[in-house]
This record gives structure tokens, sequence and C-alpha cells, in this order.
């Protein structure tokens, strides 16, 4: 049985339920996304970062250079998205990075064999300058079309 990725799962859930434009490992900003989204009726660009660990979440996110930099350009809504386990470890933690810098927090937990997700923090980012849409939009699609072409390649070398 093949096991399936929280971040796998939260594309499905963003693609066929949000009905947004979503992948995974997208470089955009000299940063790599573990998942991006675009809301094509709002344009708005939604990045979503996967935490697994209090040390992730506080000590090795902040590390990096999009924290330190004042030319930095954020997606319009950033999250964390965490396991319901690390939630409630780390919900103190979550509150004061959403309050001091408007990332939101989205949390999941398996429910009859699926990744369910819970948004428990609204993203309200302030004073940032945001990313444009269309230079995410077709980092988003060279990522997507690699992937579909590693997928074809990987597909014909199974088959044959």
């Amino acid at each position: 049985m093949i096991k399936i990725k929280p971040e796998h799962e939260f594309i499905r859930y963003l693609r066929f339920e949000r009905h947004l434009q979503a992948c995974d490992q997208v470089s955009n900003y000299f940063n790599i996304a573990d998942v991006i989204a675009l809301d094509k009726r709002k344009k708005l660009v939604l990045e979503f970062e996967f935490k697994k660990s209090s040390h992730d979440l506080k000590v090795k996110e902040l590390k990096k250079r999009k924290y330190h930099s004042i030319s930095t350009k954020w997606p319009h809504k950033f999250y964390f998205v965490v396991p319901e386990k690390l939630w409630k470890k780390e919900k103190r933690h979550l509150k004061k990075v959403n309050k001091e810098r408007g990332i939101g927090t989205i949390i999941y937990h398996k429910l009859n064999g699926k990744f369910a997700f819970l948004v428990v923090e609204n993203s309200k980012l302030k004073n940032v300058v945001f990313q444009d849409y269309n230079i995410v939009q077709k980092n988003l699609m060279v990522r997507c079309t690699s992937a579909y072409a590693k997928l074809l390649v990987d597909y014909h070398n199974l088959k044959g």
C-alpha cells in the first residue's frame, strides 16, 4: 500500500474542494515552498509550509532568509500546516506568530484513512510587499509540468 503524504492530500483538497491551482515544491522568489496555491478569481497567492516538529517550526523555519530580509516578497496568505498533536503542543507559539507576523495555522489529522484539514488561525500578513501573481503562476506551471513529465517517464519505465 502506498502511503500518502499530508502535503499531497492537501494539494488534492486545495484543487478539488477549494478549487485552487496548487503544486508542491515550487521554486518561488528564491525559496522552495512546500505548497503554493493560486486563487484565480481573487488573484491571490497562498503559501503553505508543513511543519512536523517543534524544532522545525521554532528553530529551522526562522533561520530562513525570508524572515531576515527587508526585500522579501510575501504571498498574500501564508500558513503553517501542522499535525494536530504539534498544534496542541505549540499553540501559544503559533498564536504569537499569528499576532506578530500574521502567519496563519492549519491543523491536520487522519480521519477514516484520509487527512482532514482545519484553519485555526487565518493569515493576515501586514506591512509586507506581496509577490506578483503572474510570476508565481508561471513558477507554479513550470513545477507542475516538470512533475507531470517525471510521472510520465516513471509510468513508462514501470510498464516496460
